[in-house]
């Protein structure tokens, strides 16, 4: 064979193996890594391969050929928003190529189509549950003739390798002692010298191997009654605890449900003799799937709603995992954080609507504004709402171009 046909045929083999999947082109693998404040800090480099089963030389060639991305952006917000850096990386990738994915699963939405994806390794890699503080019980004033004694509760730490650090700030606190009570709990007793003439800062870090945890606690002198702010899904209990312990409570509105549920020793406002008009409850989705246009359109109609409506109050709960802080439409205050709202992260229809049964109590409305993005097949939605909202008329509309209008009629 001459050699100008053996040049052709080696050009022709290298052709197909470029445009060719499988065997006759060898991967890449590209990296995004979620660097959301809810991630923590990252583990050694070591770790992280072994975790990913990647290799050294497939690490380094990935960083020096710009195949390792950060997200959010700063161009973007500070949001997790996976999904825009997925769609911008698509257009490079070919199979059989691999995408690596380093989150805690709070950017997840929406998850790459595997119709769009054919041929393409994603693997989600989620990392260490990060330490934290989930509840510190504490009186809001120092005790009149004793020390006082905090209660600390961690999540996803371990008891037995952390270190707890207390820092006094305004440096009253003469000794302290902690004691490990059991099912991540501690209890903290501090003791002054002498009764504490101005507020205490207490900073506490939580320490170990896994990552770290700060939060900080304020204490006032004795006889002083602190003063709170609570936000407006603040439950029944908290409030009940809080002024229990003699602190003064601040609200945006008496009208907040929160209030209605206290027992009678503990309300603040006396019920009306005339009853109260039936509130309209707008259920908003803003998980990620409503970005853009889904999102605008649903907020445009509240704008509308809310200058034409006439029978009552219009409260509008967001949700995406978790159900956000509600919102009163009515109030200028409520429309601004409707201007302000979001779309990013997943969307969990039933537990939104979990976390609202407790608050419909007789005749209610809810309106829910979704693309219908969140169906739930091992979910029997008519015995679910006859079960959860017995006496409540509820109402779906889907919105965007791409909602799921069947799921949301069912």
């Amino acid at each position: 064979m001459k050699f100008p046909h053996l040049l052709a045929i080696a050009a022709l083999i290298l052709w197909v193996g470029s445009v060719w999947p499988g065997e006759f082109r060898s991967g890449k693998t590209w990296i995004l890594l979620d660097r959301s404040p809810s991630m923590g800090a990252e583990p050694d480099l070591e770790s992280w391969l072994e975790q990913t089963d990647l290799s050294l030389e497939a690490w380094q060639k990935a960083v020096k050929q710009g195949r390792l991305i950060s997200f959010p952006t700063t161009e973007t917000s500070g949001s997790p928003d996976l999904s825009h850096a997925l769609s911008a990386l698509r257009e490079d990738l070919s199979p059989p190529d691999r995408v690596v994915i380093r989150t805690d699963g709070r950017a997840l939405n929406p998850l790459p189509n595997p119709k769009d994806w054919s041929g393409i390794q994603v693997d989600v890699i989620p990392p260490h549950p990060q330490p934290r503080f989930h509840q510190v019980l504490t009186p809001g004033s120092w005790p009149l003739e004793a020390d006082l004694w905090m209660r600390i509760h961690m999540l996803d730490a371990d008891l037995a390798k952390g270190n707890l650090d207390v820092r006094d700030l305004s440096q009253q606190v003469t000794s302290l002692e902690i004691l490990n009570q059991g099912d991540s709990w501690f209890a903290l007793r501090l003791h002054c010298d002498a009764p504490p003439k101005v507020p205490l800062q207490l900073h506490l870090r939580w320490q170990e191997e896994a990552g770290r945890a700060n939060t900080s606690v304020r204490i006032l002198p004795s006889g002083q009654a602190p003063v709170a702010s609570l936000a407006l899904d603040s439950n029944a209990e908290e409030l009940r605890r809080r002024l229990q312990n003699g602190e003064v409570l601040l609200l945006a509105s008496p009208e907040f449900v929160g209030w209605q549920k206290l027992p009678p020793d503990l309300q603040i406002f006396a019920p009306q003799e005339t009853p109260d008009e039936t509130p309209l409850w707008v259920l908003l989705d803003t998980s990620g799937s409503m970005e853009g246009e889904s999102l605008k359109r649903c907020r445009d109609a509240l704008i509308d709603l809310r200058e034409q409506w006439s029978s009552g109050p219009i409260w509008v709960l967001p949700f995406q995992q978790d159900l956000l802080n509600a919102i009163a439409l009515q109030e200028a205050a409520g429309l601004e954080q409707l201007q302000k709202l979001q779309a990013f992260g997943p969307t969990n229809l039933r537990k939104a609507l979990t976390s609202l049964a407790p608050r419909f109590v007789g005749e209610q409305a809810l309106l829910i504004l979704s693309d219908g993005a969140a169906g739930d097949a091992e979910t029997d939605w008519p015995q679910f709402l006859s079960q959860s909202f017995p006496d409540t008329r509820i109402f779906c509309l889907p919105t965007g171009t791409k909602a799921q209008g069947e799921f949301l009629a069912g």
